[in-house]
């Protein structure tokens, strides 16, 4: 029997702020709970993306592609029902959006541990930095 998890995913914009469906894959049925946080594949480019498990359901039979759940944050606070049902309060009494409500109920920091510590990092190539001098250099002139 199948089990599929409703997740609101962390982006961080308001497009994206309702429960997306996913399917609990069986190696990690035992470790995902309601109020767990975990990494989902979000987007056309599926890029891992910090979400929280807010319902737990058998079946969906009318969804035609659900991707599966990628793995479960250790080390994340477990939000507790109540916590999630005071959150979907706000939601739809004072049309809060997901994480501003979720981030009432959880401890202070709680959203940002779950987010993926991401770096960037950049290399100056030849043609970069003589682009950065000739404009420094025309700034100059004026």
């Amino acid at each position: 029997m199948k089990r599929f998890a409703d997740i609101v995913v962390s982006t961080g914009t308001r497009m994206t702020d309702m429960r997306f469906t996913y399917r609990i894959p069986d190696q990690l049925v035992d470790e995902i709970q309601v109020g767990s946080s975990v990494y989902v594949p979000f987007g056309r480019g599926n890029r891992k993306t910090p979400g929280l498990v807010l319902a737990i359901h058998e079946h969906q039979d009318d969804l035609p592609e659900v991707k599966d759940i990628d793995s479960v944050v250790t080390g994340a606070e477990v939000l507790s029902e109540e916590s999630i049902l005071l959150a979907q309060f706000m939601v739809d009494e004072y049309l809060a959006d997901y994480t501003s409500a979720l981030a009432t109920v959880m401890a202070p920091g709680s959203l940002n541990a779950i987010k993926p510590l991401m770096r960037s990092y950049y290399q100056v190539t030849e043609a970069g930095l003589s682009a950065e001098l000739r404009s420094t250099a025309i700034r100059q002139k004026t």
